[in-house]
């Protein structure tokens, strides 16, 4: 896990160098860091399982035997995070134990349910992706229907990163609020949801999910979108300040 306010911190640093006077406020981070968030796991899907380091960039996003129920039509809805499948779908027949579920696609499905031969049955189920209900989730359709319930290993969407504060109104210094704590915001100081005098807030700060040696690749990207570009020795510095770097396969 690597602390937003580390990350804020650090590009604070760096731009407040540049030459053109540029800052970077919390909240232009809170909207950049999610466009780096997703392009660091693209970066890293991409290479999935390619090689041990991948493997370790990824395992932790790796979710193993969700269950799923399906309804009386074979339809079962995949969970919200839902990314990518890792390996078949697979359930557990009653006397022949654990059987893997052929994964095809809808027009294979069609082709193969015209054939009493080619049929999916309860040794050899079939199943296809599709749509849901609504817009941000997706089915998985089995047949034959009785195989429920299905189990699925896959990749989760990575969080999305967040960094909360609250500012001391006469000072305007700023305080980060730690991940998944209450935080009493003292009098003379406003939340970032405008929540002033002594109160209680729930943080809003979420962490970025990677590792300390990914650290300098997010300082890149993230000033790359920013349009700022840092020198190599700069860059140097910052990877040495994280050691050991890991090196690819």
């Amino acid at each position: 896990m690597i602390l937003c306010s580390q990350i804020y911190d650090t590009l604070v640093s760096i731009v407040r160098k540049d030459k053109r006077g540029l800052s970077l406020s919390i909240d232009d981070f809170n909207y950049t860091v999610v466009q780096v968030n997703q392009r660091i796991y693209r970066l890293n899907y991409s290479n999935f399982e390619a090689s041990k380091l991948s493997m370790d960039e990824m395992d932790s996003f790796k979710v193993i035997g969700h269950t799923i129920n399906l309804d009386a039509n074979g339809k079962g809805i995949l969970p919200a995070n839902y990314f990518h499948l890792v390996g078949d779908p697979y359930y557990t027949h009653t006397t022949q134990g654990r059987r893997k579920i052929d994964l095809i696609t809808s027009l294979e499905h069609g082709n193969r349910q015209m054939d009493y031969l080619t049929q999916g049955t309860v040794l050899y189920p079939t199943a296809f992706m599709g749509a849901a209900t609504s817009a941000e989730d997706m089915s998985i359709h089995v047949t034959p229907t009785t195989c429920t319930p299905i189990y699925i290993d896959y990749l989760r969407e990575v969080e999305t990163p967040f960094l909360d504060y609250y500012t001391n109104d006469t000072t305007f210094e700023i305080t980060y609020m730690a991940e998944g704590v209450t935080v009493a915001v003292p009098a003379g100081s406003t939340s970032r949801s405008g929540l002033s005098g002594a109160v209680n807030v729930t943080s809003l700060t979420k962490n970025l999910e990677w590792h300390e040696h990914d650290i300098p690749q997010i300082i890149n990207i993230f000033l790359g979108i920013m349009g700022i570009q840092l020198e190599g020795q700069d860059l140097m510095q910052i990877s040495s300040s994280y050691e050991p770097i890991i090196e690819k396969e």
